[in-house]
């Protein structure tokens, strides 16, 4: 387990995966259909 210096998306596989699928789509449609899974994301991966 090593300890989290930094933050970064990089080293997070799930947000390397979703950042790709931003790229590869639209943007703004994968934002907007996404927002609500990245909150959650968020809120469990920080809490």
């Amino acid at each position: 387990m090593e300890p989290q210096l930094s933050t970064g998306p990089r080293r997070d596989p799930m947000h390397i995966s979703v950042w790709s699928l931003f790229q590869s789509s639209g943007h703004w449609l994968a934002v907007s259909c996404n927002y609500p899974l990245m909150c959650a994301i968020h809120l469990f991966h920080y809490n």
